[in-house]
C-alpha cells in the first residue's frame, strides 16, 4: 500500500481504531492496544505512518483529544505530508486560524486533488467564521462543504460536515434546525463522531447521555450538561481541541459561572455562539436570558444559570407580560448609574424622547417599572433623570435576548406543515407580519410553500444528508 492509498483508505473509513489495529495486526500479529502508542509504533514502518497516521489523527479530532492530535500530526509530519497536518490544525485551532490562510490551504489542496483535505479545510473556514461571529457566512461555508462531501463521494466527511452544518446552524441561533440535523446525523455515525455529536447535542439545547467509555469531547459533554443542572464543572483537566475548548469556555460564562462579557454586560443582546437553547433541559424556564441584579451590580445570565443562584428571587412575569416593562427594569439593573430620561426613552422606545409629546408614556412606563420591582429596590427619577437602586437580589428576563419572528416561525415549523394564519394566532403576531417573515425565509431556502386544496402550508426545508448518502450509510 503507497502513501496515497493509505490516505484514500484512511479517509473512508468511520471506524479509525479498529483499521489501525487491522493493519498492525496484519503487519506484526498484534497491535498496540492504547492509541498514544500507535504513532511510536509506525516508526518501524515508514511505508504506513502517513496512512496509518492520519487514521489516528481523524479519530483523535473526532474525540477532541488535543494530545493525541499533536502525536499524530507530528507522524504525519515526518511522514513528510505537510499539507495534511497543516490540514489538522486548522481543523483545531480554527478560532485562532487565518481566514486567508485557510482559502490559501484549499487552494492548494484543489490544485493537488486532495479531496478529503479540501472539504475539511472548508469546514476549518465555517468554524473559525462561526467563533468570529459571522455566523451567515459560516452557515454557508458548511453547506458547501456538505455538497463538496456529497459530490466527492466522501461518507464519512458528509457526516462530519452534516455535524458541522449543525453547529453552524447552532450559531446562528436556529438550535432547533440544529437538533434536526443532529438526529439524522447520530444513528449513522461511526462511534467515533458520537462523543462530537454528543457535544453538540449538549449546546443545542439537549441533555445528551454519557458514554460507558468517555472520549474528551463526550466527557466535557457530560460536564456541561451536569453543570447547567447546577453541579460544579467537573472538566477542567480535559486536554480538548482548542476549538472546542473555546466553545466550553463560552457555556460556562453565558450560564454566570465564568468571567464577564460584551452580553454578559448587557452591551450585547445575540446570545453569544448561538447558545440560546444550551442548558434549556435543566431550566425552570423557558426563557433564554436572564438579568440578575444585586446591590453589587448586576449581570446577564442564562436561564439555566439560575441553578447556580438558588437563593436569588426570581420576579414572575404575568402570561402576556408587557415587555417593555420588564425591558426598562432589565436595562436599568444592568446600566447601573443615572441615566438621562431623553437617553432611557431613546434606548426603550427607538427613537428621539419629545416631552410636550412623551412625557405622559413614560410616566406610566415608569409607574409600572416600580410595581415590578416592588420592594426589591427602589426607582428613583429626580431632575430629568432615571436609576434603579437595588436593594436585595432578583432574577428577571431580558426580552432583548428572545428570539425574532423568523426564529420563532422556525420553531413552530419544526412541528410540521402549518399555516400562516395559524402560527400567527400562535405566536400573537400579525397574519400580514407572519406572512412576510415568511416570504423572507422562502427567499432564504429555509422553508417552502405547499399548496393543500385552498390552502398554503409552509415547510421546513433544510435536507442535511442526501439520500445517497443515507443509503450508503444503512447497507
Amino acid at each position: 500500500m503507497d502513501r496515497a492509498e493509505a490516505r484514500e483508505h484512511a479517509a473512508r473509513l468511520g471506524d479509525h481504531a479498529g483499521a489501525v489495529q487491522a493493519l498492525l495486526e496484519r503487519l506484526w500479529g498484534q497491535a498496540p492496544r492504547h492509541p498514544e502508542r500507535w504513532v511510536r509504533a509506525l516508526e518501524a514502518e515508514p511505508c504506513l505512518r502517513a496512512g496509518v497516521g492520519e487514521l489516528v489523527a481523524r479519530e483523535a479530532f473526532e474525540a477532541h483529544d488535543h494530545g493525541s492530535l499533536r502525536r499524530a500530526i507530528a507522524a504525519v509530519e515526518r511522514a513528510g505530508d505537510d499539507l495534511s497536518a497543516a490540514r489538522w490544525r486548522a481543523l483545531a485551532n480554527a478560532p485562532t486560524s487565518d481566514l486567508e490562510g485557510l482559502e490559501a490551504l484549499e487552494a492548494r489542496a484543489r490544485t493537488e486533488g486532495r479531496s478529503v483535505e479540501l472539504v475539511d479545510l472548508v469546514m476549518a473556514q465555517a468554524a473559525h467564521l462561526a467563533a468570529a461571529g459571522d455566523a451567515p457566512n459560516a452557515l454557508a461555508r458548511a453547506r458547501r462543504a456538505l455538497r463538496m462531501a456529497g459530490a466527492e463521494g466522501l461518507p464519512l466527511q458528509e457526516l462530519q460536515a452534516c455535524l458541522g452544518l449543525a453547529a453552524a446552524r447552532r450559531e446562528r441561533g436556529e438550535a432547533h434546525l440544529a437538533r434536526r440535523a443532529l438526529a439524522l446525523v447520530a444513528p449513522l455515525a461511526p462511534s467515533g463522531l458520537q462523543g462530537s455529536i454528543r457535544l453538540e447535542q449538549v449546546l443545542a439545547g439537549l441533555d445528551a447521555p454519557r458514554a460507558a467509555e468517555g472520549s474528551p469531547a463526550d466527557e466535557a459533554a457530560h460536564a456541561l450538561a451536569r453543570h447547567a443542572a447546577g453541579e460544579p464543572f467537573a472538566a477542567g483537566s480535559l486536554d480538548l481541541l482548542p476549538v472546542s475548548a473555546e466553545l466550553v469556555a463560552v457555556a460556562r460564562r453565558a450560564m454566570g459561572t465564568g468571567d464577564g462579557s460584551a452580553w454578559a454586560a448587557g452591551e450585547t443582546h445575540r446570545v453569544p455562539r448561538g447558545l440560546i437553547a444550551f442548558g434549556a433541559f435543566a431550566a425552570t424556564t423557558t426563557a433564554p436570558a436572564f438579568v440578575v441584579a444585586s446591590p453589587e451590580g448586576a449581570r446577564r445570565v442564562l436561564g439555566a444559570g439560575l441553578n447556580h443562584l438558588p437563593q436569588v428571587e426570581r420576579i414572575d412575569t404575568p402570561d402576556a407580560p408587557q415587555e417593555r416593562t420588564v425591558m426598562a427594569v432589565a436595562w436599568l439593573a444592568l446600566h447601573r448609574a443615572e441615566v438621562a430620561e431623553e437617553l432611557f426613552f431613546e434606548r426603550l422606545y427607538g427613537f428621539p424622547y419629545e416631552q410636550a409629546i412623551h412625557r405622559s408614556v413614560l410616566n406610566k412606563l415608569l409607574s409600572r417599572a416600580r410595581q415590578l420591582v416592588a420592594d426589591r429596590g427602589e426607582l428613583v427619577r429626580e431632575d430629568g433623570r432615571i436609576a434603579l437602586r437595588v436593594e436585595r437580589p432578583f432574577a428577571l428576563w431580558d426580552p432583548r435576548c428572545a428570539p425574532g419572528l423568523e426564529e420563532r416561525l422556525m420553531v413552530a415549523l419544526g412541528g410540521g406543515p402549518r399555516s400562516a394564519a395559524d402560527v400567527a394566532g400562535a405566536l400573537g403576531y400579525s397574519k400580514r407580519a407572519v406572512q412576510l417573515a415568511l416570504k423572507s425565509l422562502v427567499d432564504e431556502g429555509a422553508c417552502r410553500p405547499v399548496q393543500e386544496g385552498r390552502h398554503v402550508h409552509y415547510v421546513l426545508e433544510d435536507t442535511a444528508l442526501t439520500s445517497l448518502t443515507v443509503s450508503r450509510f444503512q447497507r
